[in-house]
């Protein structure tokens, strides 16, 4: 990913979060998630804002932009992702649970 000549894609590079809907219980109104990136300054800076519902049976988070941040340097290290939902007012107690079966999609060309 350090290399220069590598393009993504910004529609086809996903992180796909699948939900364990037996577990989670979300509000009727949904929750708002973050998902962040912590800098080696500790300042966070937020890469996506998605909804969740009820029925909702997964998230797509395009990080082709994420990654192209981080290849030209405007995304100082890479230390992870956190996925938060403490800067929403629809957090409401909601609870979210995931499935063990998550993915990276990523697509390129050189």
């Amino acid at each position: 990913i350090n290399k220069e000549e590598y393009i993504f894609s910004h529609q086809y590079s996903n992180l796909v979060l699948y939900i364990d809907n037996e577990k989670s219980n979300i509000d009727e109104q949904g929750m708002q998630i973050s998902i962040i990136h912590s800098s080696d300054n500790n300042s966070d800076q937020v890469l996506a804002n998605k909804m969740v519902f009820k029925n909702t049976d997964s998230i797509e988070v395009h990080i082709g932009q994420a990654l192209r941040a981080f290849q030209s340097g405007t995304i100082d290290s890479y230390n992870g992702f956190k996925i938060s939902s403490e800067n929403s007012n629809l957090y409401n107690y909601s609870k979210l649970y995931f499935l063990d079966n998550s993915r990276l999609d990523i697509m390129y060309t050189k």
